[in-house]
């Protein structure tokens, strides 16, 4: 598997995302590069997920 970027928890493959823990404790979530509607950058707040142990603040994603 080449990967053209990784660290504790993210790794990303010439064909997808792959998020580490995402089933706590284990179990890796992969989402193929295809299926990705939109990316959104964001700066980090305390509302906006700086603290957040664990979830979202909007369930629908």
């Amino acid at each position: 598997m080449s990967v053209d970027y990784q660290d504790r928890w993210v790794a990303c493959t010439p064909n997808d995302v792959r998020l580490r823990a995402y089933n706590f404790p284990w179990g890796t979530k992969r989402i193929r590069y295809a299926s990705i509607r939109a990316v959104r950058r964001v700066e980090l707040s305390t509302v906006r997920g700086m603290w957040r142990i664990w979830g979202t603040t909007n369930p629908r994603y």
